[in-house]
């Protein structure tokens, strides 16, 4: 036999948790709506506004605020060819590989990041193509990711 006064009181106890499930629910799913920082390419500028809470960090956490996909991917991230001075590099173009030679050719260079990163000593990257990537997936996430970024500029314009 259960007394009244406890019903009540499991009652209020069975509000507070619901209350809380739901608190917790609601701020997951706004944590995962976050807006980036570079929601479209006129915003890579902001950027260079936040150079700091890059530098010295892992790639991904730069590429976790760029919205714009990637479309063109070159560089040297193995740090073992003959035109490595000084580190490795990665540039991200946001346009197709045709337009950004077009647009090269005519001295009108389309947005582009050029991210320089720490030397390692024991690099084992696997080098990129010649021609570059079409696209920055998860496996080159995975691959490329956990560069520590030594600097980065942005060129180019829209």
């Amino acid at each position: 036999m259960s007394f009244p006064r406890q019903k009540i009181v499991n009652g209020i106890i069975m509000k507070r948790t619901i209350h809380i499930y739901l608190a917790t629910i609601l701020l997951a799913v706004s944590a995962c709506n976050t807006p980036r920082l570079v929601e479209s390419i006129d915003d890579i500028g902001k950027l260079e506004i936040e150079k700091r809470a890059f530098i010295g960090h892992p790639l991904n956490k730069l590429l976790s605020e760029i919205k714009p996909k990637i479309k063109v991917v070159h560089g040297n991230p193995e740090n073992r060819s003959s035109h490595a001075t000084g580190g490795t590099y990665l540039v991200f173009y946001f346009v197709s590989r045709e337009v950004a030679k077009e647009r090269i050719a005519r001295n009108d260079a389309p947005t582009h990041i050029t991210i320089n990163f720490q030397l390692e000593p024991d690099n084992t990257r696997k080098p990129l193509p010649k021609e570059g990537l079409t696209q920055w997936t998860k496996k080159e996430s995975k691959e490329y990711g956990d560069m520590i970024i030594q600097k980065f500029f942005i060129s180019g314009k829209n």
